[in-house]
């Protein structure tokens, strides 16, 4: 629900012309307040845009134009011109309610005295559907991530497939080494960006360690790990010494992996391990060809 929460106030900053957060009711019919865990009272007397309210209480005794409450409680004994769009919170009109257009519940109660007026309609389990169209899109997601990281693995495995056999074989021969360089990766580069980026000039080279060099060992460490998992799953099916097809195999351990990390918690536990892993042991086997010392490890399945 704070993702629904975050699109709400994301949604209400951008797609409202004129939009403006602010701390205090604006006098005019453009103005937009946003308020996170605390409680908001627009009185009699005052007008508001857009009211959008996150988890907490707000109390509409004067008039606004839209508002958004989401896990909280809504009052209104004002006027509210448009929509009134409630997620987990409650909904209480008093007599003197006025709304002029739709009430949307998602997951609240309404509680609607007699004289209020609602000339629009009132939508109820709004969340049953939004809850479908946000597993579709997550389901969508998925795939075509899932897809792109096949992709990936094999343009990888085409140009490189003995650097990606020697980075999972020491994943999985030469754990010790791998490990180290993984934690070196993890708190080496972060630090080293950060420290670039205090400086002006160095702002450009920490923002590409972020965003473009840690991104891209991520997945090309995945790619790795990947295939040594998938290595190992035909090895094991197919007995010792006989042929493995690169290909398959990295397609087959980034399935196990991708299919693992639908496992809540988990699940993305292990992929972030078995990526962070790889791009260690990535790390690690370029060192040691860029030093020369690369000396070949024991074959595995």
């Amino acid at each position: 629900m704070k993702r629904v929460a975050l699109l709400l106030v994301l949604l209400a900053a951008i797609f409202i012309p004129g939009a403006a957060l602010a701390q205090a009711v604006a006098g005019g019919d453009d103005s937009v307040l946003v308020s996170v865990e605390r409680d908001v009272v627009i009185a009699a007397g005052d007008r508001v845009g857009t009211l959008v309210v996150v988890s907490g209480n707000a109390v509409v005794s004067g008039h606004a134009q839209t508002v958004v409450v989401v896990d909280g409680t809504l009052t209104v004994d004002g006027t509210v011109e448009e929509t009134i769009v409630a997620v987990d919170s409650d909904v209480t009109l008093h007599a003197a309610a006025v709304v002029g257009g739709d009430v949307v519940l998602a997951g609240g109660e309404l509680t609607r005295e007699q004289g209020a007026t609602i000339d629009g309609s009132v939508t109820r389990d709004y969340d049953f559907r939004f809850g479908w169209a946000l597993t579709l899109i997550s389901i969508l997601f998925w795939i075509g991530i899932t897809i792109g990281l096949m992709i990936t693995g094999l343009v990888l495995v085409a140009i490189a497939r003995r650097q990606v056999r020697g980075v999972g074989d020491l994943l999985t021969n030469e754990p010790g080494p791998a490990i180290l360089a993984t934690v070196i990766l993890v708190i080496g580069l972060p630090v080293i960006a950060v420290a670039a980026i205090v400086t002006i000039l160095g702002i450009p080279v920490g923002l590409a360690i972020l965003l473009i060099v840690l991104p891209v060992l991520w997945v090309a460490g995945y790619v790795a790990a990947s295939e040594r998992l998938g290595r190992t799953v035909l090895g094991a099916n197919r007995g010792a010494g006989a042929a493995v097809s690169p290909y398959l195999a990295v397609l087959l351990g980034l399935a196990i992996f991708q299919v693992a990390g639908l496992v809540p918690v988990l699940g993305s536990l292990v992929v972030g391990l078995a990526a962070t892993y790889g791009a260690g042991g990535l790390v690690l086997y370029a060192w040691r060809a860029w030093r020369g010392s690369m000396t070949p490890v024991a074959p595995a399945a």
